[in-house]
């Protein structure tokens, strides 16, 4: 099967200082289409941006237009605030 690479960018505004890990999770999913539903983006001290990278799998079959959120979790720095780009692919 087909895979497709998606990039969405996960941004941190607030403080910088230290690093910090945040997980994530897609939710709202049937999650078959995609080869990972969980992870952690660790950012330095200083970072502002990082990329969440999915891999979704092609289907066989045509379907309509589907939908996903990623939820953030777990973030060891309390004084930030992360936020998840959209993109229609």
């Amino acid at each position: 099967m087909e895979r497709v690479r998606c990039g969405l960018q996960v941004q941190r505004h607030g403080g910088l200082i230290g690093s910090t890990d945040v997980f994530w999770e897609i939710i709202d999913s049937n999650g078959s289409d995609f080869t990972a539903n969980r992870g952690v983006i660790t950012f330095i001290e200083g970072q502002r941006q990082a990329d969440l990278i999915l891999t979704i799998v092609a289907d066989v079959t045509p379907e309509l237009d589907e939908t996903f959120q990623i939820q953030l979790t777990n973030v060891s720095q309390v004084m930030s605030k992360f936020f998840v780009t959209s993109r229609r692919i």
